[in-house]
């Protein structure tokens, strides 16, 4: 004979778990059935919440399937089952034999919030940037202060450093730099972060001479620039046109046929690039928006007087989804001469993170034919290179390297600069509608995704054209990223690493407001 397995009255059937814990964490004591015979048993899950629970079938200790949040819910109900694997007379049966209802409650805690400054090193003129984190949330606004010490025990508020970003001044020299983050959390509660930077502020080197000179004037909208072989710059406007400047000439336009351009909000013609053999086959490419709301690679043939303007690939790649949103587009030319397409979400939720969709990503071509490169990471998507991108707005490859950066821009938070990797998920998922209250690089939904190597945190400042910068002149700024930003109109240089990392950011001071 045999006897089945039976939970005791001492099993309440109430299991306590904080909220925020990791996913794995054990739940309480074991969800443990008596047995006569001490047959070896086996535990299982089920109930309406049991998809947010794992079970260990030796043992009957719970874990949690997922990280808890007690404004989210705070109550699960789920049933634990118990079998010896025998029946009442010793031979094999997998019925259950017991089972019990068990409430996992879920408990408030207020954690402690973070504040984390980036680069770690701070230096005169370079910005330090620094951000907020609590796994609790964040109610409304972040009161930020900047302090300094020469010793980081006795610190003094640093006057009118009032905001997450704070650039060090020749004062700051020598001495060590903290952010304090005042805000209410998700319970109500007032909380302060702080955290003092590694090391103290020091020198960022001498920054080149810069001129400023005015070249083409009174441009309306432009959008993307480039060179010829003989010092040609072609540039164009988001309504349609395209001006050429030769060396040492006044511009003019060059006539093209423009007459199924959409332009309207962040869609028209947009991005121009080059053919590395434009020498001898005239050929260069625009990436533009088409009346059938799709965004179009084109490919152009140039005459040999800059004057006219013909269609030999029509279109290189369609299909990119377009709205008067998030259209991109960004072209460049990458290692073993393939062409490189960053393209926008058209502001629509799904397309991010559909790999069926050009939408939201960067795609690698051949430039003659529009397939996908050989290498590319997706064979039923073969031109996609990477996705989970929002609206892609630069492209640059590092000089003397196989490294491409993207610069994006964000929702109301982070903008982003990014090292682009074959296959990469960069986490952008504005879900359900296009609902953009979610992080630019979500690593609880997508524990796998690319982190950047740069963001703005808040506000955003609309990063948009990159470009790594080439030749001895630039001194100290040789192989730094030059980007441009549409909000405050300003010009940055970027220091990275070789590996990517972020040394350095600075503003290009010599602008002023005359060209802002």
């Amino acid at each position: 004979m045999n006897s089945a397995p039976g939970f005791p009255p001492s099993e309440t059937g109430v299991r306590r778990v904080g909220e925020n814990r990791a996913v794995g964490v054990n739940i309480g004591t074991p969800v443990s059935a008596l047995d006569m015979e001490e047959d070896t048993l086996r535990y299982s899950l089920d109930g309406d919440d049991a998809s947010s629970f794992d079970i260990v079938a030796s043992t009957g200790q719970l874990r949690a399937g997922e990280s808890f949040d007690y404004e989210t819910k705070s109550t699960y109900t789920i049933r634990v089952s118990v079998s010896d694997g025998l029946d009442s007379e010793g031979n094999a049966d997998d019925a259950v034999d017991d089972t019990v209802a068990v409430i996992v409650l879920v408990i408030n805690l207020d954690d402690d919030g973070t504040v984390s400054i980036s680069p770690g090193q701070s230096r005169v003129g370079a910005v330090l940037r620094a951000r907020a984190d609590d796994q609790d949330g964040i109610s409304g606004s972040v009161v930020w202060q900047w302090e300094k010490s020469p010793d980081r025990i006795s610190w003094t508020a640093v006057s009118g450093a009032g905001s997450s970003n704070y650039t060090p001044v020749e004062s700051d020299s020598g001495y060590f730099l903290r952010a304090i983050a005042s805000y209410t959390d998700g319970h109500g509660l007032g909380n302060t972060a702080e955290l003092a930077t590694s090391g103290a502020v020091g020198s960022l080197g001498s920054a080149p001479d810069l001129e400023i000179t005015e070249v083409v004037p009174s441009l309306t909208i432009p959008w993307g620039i480039d060179f010829a072989p003989d010092g040609t710059m072609l540039t164009t406007e988001r309504g349609g046109t395209i001006r050429i400047r030769l060396p040492g000439s006044a511009d003019h336009t060059a006539t093209a046929d423009m007459s199924d351009l959409y332009a309207s909000g962040e869609a028209g013609l947009m991005d121009i690039l080059v053919d590395p053999d434009f020498s001898t086959n005239r050929r260069f490419y625009t990436c533009q928006t088409h009346t059938d709301m799709e965004v179009q690679v084109i490919g152009w043939a140039m005459n040999a007087e800059y004057t006219s303007a013909t269609r030999v690939l029509d279109p290189l790649v369609g299909d990119i989804p377009a709205s008067g949103r998030h259209s991109g587009c960004r072209l460049r030319f990458g290692p073993h001469n393939y062409l490189w397409i960053a393209t926008g979400d058209a502001a629509s939720g799904t397309v991010p993170q559909d790999l069926n969709s050009l939408g939201g990503k960067v795609l690698r071509v051949d430039s003659s034919t529009g397939a996908g490169a050989p290498g590319n990471p997706y064979p039923q998507s073969p031109r996609i290179y990477s996705y989970g991108h929002r609206n892609v707005q630069g492209l640059a490859l590092r000089p003397g390297t196989s490294q491409m950066w993207s610069v994006e821009h964000g929702p109301d938070y982070d903008d982003e600069i990014n090292l682009l990797t074959a296959g990469g998920n960069y986490g952008w998922d504005p879900v359900p509608g296009y609902y953009e209250n979610v992080p630019m690089t979500d690593l609880v939904k997508f524990p796998g995704a690319v982190e950047s190597k740069w963001s703005s945190g808040y506000p955003t400042l609309a990063t948009a054209g990159g470009v790594f910068l080439e030749g001895s002149l630039w001194g100290v700024w040789e192989g730094r990223l030059a980007v441009a930003s549409l909000k405050d109109r300003s010009l940055r240089v970027f220091e990275f690493t070789s590996g990517g990392d972020l040394v350095s950011e600075i503003v290009v001071s010599e602008l002023g407001e005359t060209y802002r």
